[in-house]
């Protein structure tokens, strides 16, 4: 086993789509959408469609090297594999039910410290991030038939090891031609408000000066993304910026220590995906 849990390759992991067909990957062409994030800022939740013929075939077995890794590091309780019910460990992701041809999932961001806690309680972060983990290192797109008009605009890998809590993925064609088209440096405020929502739903509202303006997403340099969040120059952008013309780019984290940075970052770019996909639907 991997030092962070994950199984070696070709260690099973549980039923899925045949990883014996063609590979494809967004940074080389435009892929119909298979999982997407979206952002509630009410409660606030994030939210994670899987197209249901990508997540009929998809199940992870409780006693998958992953699923037990997790439960001895963290303690965790019963692990749930299959993607038409709730999934994950203690019901992180909740099943919402089909809509427009996607099963869709509700994950409440916890509450890490309350308003009168001196405490914190990671538990339920380790949950959400922990199933994130093993759900998302199922959802490379292996030539899987996905009847979607709407392209893939992003992907995203989560880790839920005890040593840190990365966020890395692959912005795609679509994405980065649209982030292209907005003037340099250009702040999308948006996705501040959900990562303001979600930080002040875990450690609750009484965040400092210091704290208010750590929050940042920026597009820059013909698209690249940038995003910071609290933390010791934590946050996210793109692994490369020698960009292709015509192709995605890979982006990846930086001193992604704790699933509640690793939670905020996804918020605003489950929010930044929102405003992408109102915007290219048009």
């Amino acid at each position: 086993m991997t030092p962070d849990n994950r199984p070696e390759a070709g260690q099973g992991i549980g039923q899925g789509p045949d990883r014996a067909r063609e590979f494809k990957t967004i940074l080389h062409e435009t892929l119909p959408c298979w999982h997407e994030l979206s952002w509630e800022n009410e409660r606030p939740t994030l939210i994670l469609r899987v197209h249901e013929s990508y997540a009929d075939t998809l199940r992870i077995s409780p006693d998958a090297p992953i699923v037990l890794g997790f439960q001895k590091t963290f303690g965790l309780g019963e692990f749930d594999g299959d993607l038409r019910g709730n999934f994950g460990f203690n019901e992180a992701l909740k099943n919402r039910g089909e809509k427009d041809g996607f099963y869709e999932f509700a994950i409440e961001l916890p509450t890490i410290q309350g308003a009168k806690k001196l405490r914190y309680e990671w538990r339920r972060a380790h949950e959400i991030s922990t199933s994130l983990d093993i759900l998302t290192t199922r959802l490379p797109y292996y030539g899987h038939d996905v009847p979607t008009t709407f392209p893939q605009l992003i992907t995203f890998q989560a880790s839920g090891s005890p040593n840190y809590s990365a966020v890395f993925g692959e912005i795609g064609i679509p994405l980065r031609r649209w982030l292209s088209s907005k003037p340099d440096h250009s702040l999308v405020p948006e996705a501040v408000t959900a990562m303001k929502s979600a930080y002040m739903k875990m450690f609750g509202p009484g965040i400092s000066f210091v704290t208010e303006h750590s929050f940042e997403m920026r597009i820059k340099n013909n698209g690249g993304l940038i995003a910071s969040c609290p933390g010791d120059g934590c946050g996210i952008n793109p692994a490369n910026w020698d960009f292709t013309e015509g192709r995605g780019y890979k982006f990846s984290s930086h001193n992604v220590d704790t699933p509640a940075q690793q939670l905020t970052l996804l918020a605003g770019l489950a929010a930044l995906h929102d405003i992408a996909r109102r915007e290219i639907s048009r």
